[in-house]
């Protein structure tokens, strides 16, 4: 069986148009995750790094809100601890989950 890794882009499927900034999924799965997140309340995204999650996901709350679909966006992410507790770690609470959220503000600040 031949597998093609070409990039395959749905403009119809366009997710978050703000700023002149248009986000559209650039696969198959990526296309699959957008719909499961409209026809869903709750979605779980499993894959490995770099694979457009984090960045999809906040890129459709910023659709909803900006569409008054939703009133607000609540961040939240599992805190999965690298062999540390987080109670250990110096600094306040802020500086200790700071780093689960940065790909959250970085999505955020794209927009």
């Amino acid at each position: 069986m031949l597998l093609c890794h070409c990039t395959i882009f749905f403009p119809q499927n366009a997710i978050a148009d703000h700023r002149k900034r248009q986000v559209t999924p650039k696969s198959i799965n990526q296309r699959r995750y957008i719909e499961a997140i409209k026809n869903n309340d709750i979605v779980f995204g499993i894959g490995p790094g770099g694979t457009g999650k984090t960045f999809l996901a906040v890129a459709m709350a910023i659709t909803y809100l900006l569409e008054k679909n939703v009133s607000r966006i609540i961040l939240t992410r599992p805190a999965v601890e690298a062999g540390e507790k987080l109670g250990f770690l110096p600094g306040d609470i802020e500086e200790k989950i700071n780093p689960y959220l940065r790909p959250l503000y970085d999505s955020l600040i794209s927009f």
